[in-house]
């Protein structure tokens, strides 16, 4: 299981466990989870739509090569 985390042109970087060490060559099944909140109150909604919450259910698949660029664009659904 890999670990992300977001730079500051609002990218995402995925990596193992420690920081900077990137995920090793494979095949992976990607999963989104995320909320945001609710203007003026304490409720937040969800950023992604529920199919994406299980990488069962989301069909998202990213492979990962060795010596490569590795970038992947996720397009997603509104929830």
């Amino acid at each position: 299981m890999g670990k992300y985390s977001k730079t500051k042109d609002g990218n995402f970087e995925l990596g193992g466990l420690k920081e900077k060490d990137g995920l090793s060559p494979g095949t992976y099944k990607v999963h989104l989870i995320g909320e945001v909140p609710v203007d003026g109150t304490d409720r937040t909604t969800p950023l992604f739509a529920g199919k994406y919450n299980t990488p069962e259910t989301s069909g998202t698949v990213i492979e990962v090569k060795k010596r490569e660029p590795n970038q992947f664009e996720i397009v997603v659904e509104k929830p």
